[in-house]
């Protein structure tokens, strides 16, 4: 294995989160190395979090046209 990408890890990593087994057990079941399995899940975790932060943080705002009072 040599510098697989984010896309590459995110496509191996996308059963992880819903399986229940440890980082140590999901390495081994799918034969990927530990120390990068690892690391890209804190990666990814992060990446998750830091996205769910910033789109809590918008706030939708619309502006409408303002109606004139005539007939007071």
């Amino acid at each position: 294995m040599g510098r697989e990408g984010r896309d590459y890890w995110e496509e191996q990593l996308s059963e992880y989160w819903d399986s229940g087994l440890t980082i140590q057990e999901y390495s081994e079941l799918k034969e990927l190395p530990y120390e990068s399995t690892r690391r890209w899940i804190r990666v990814l975790e992060k990446a998750r979090q830091d996205g769910a932060i910033g789109s809590a943080s918008l706030e939708l705002v619309v502006f409408g046209k303002a109606r004139s009072c005539s007939g007071d």
